[in-house]
């Protein structure tokens, strides 16, 4: 068995907002905020066999999440899509964007760690960055 996290870190020197929408819909429940410096446990669990690849389940939500809206100081607005929707409009991630927050196999930092009992915990994290910031104010 393979063991899995999946972290998001704040290292963007702002406040970030994210609303994931479910649905076409945020619930206030499932919004994160993160200050400079904070994270967030965005998933854990574990995969049967052992795992060589990064990838992994979260069920922070109650739903698939279509898009996210990723918010830098209440002001600045950059949209992860999970899917390419029929109009595409402001500052954008789709899918395949190694920044989009949803890709698990091209986004976030993978490293596997052994334990003294040979298990491993396949690491995931995203780190939200200045260029982030950055890319939200265009």
């Amino acid at each position: 068995m393979t063991y899995y996290t999946a972290t998001i870190y704040n290292s963007s020197g702002h406040k970030i907002t994210i609303l994931p929408f479910i649905y076409g819909i945020v619930n206030s429940t499932d919004t994160i905020k993160l200050n400079e410096g904070d994270s967030f446990l965005l998933a854990e669990g574990i995969f049967d066999g052992d795992v060589l690849n990064p990838g992994f389940v979260s069920n922070r939500f109650n739903g698939p999440v279509d898009s996210t809206l990723v918010l830098f100081d209440n002001q600045y607005k950059m949209m992860h899509y999970t899917y390419v929707p029929d109009s595409l409009k402001g500052n954008y991630y789709l899918y395949d964007n190694p920044r989009n927050l949803w890709n698990s196999t091209i986004s976030y930092e993978f490293t596997r760690i052994k334990d003294k009992n040979d298990n491993y915990t396949n690491v995931h994290k995203y780190i939200f960055t200045e260029q982030d910031y950055l890319d939200a104010r265009e």
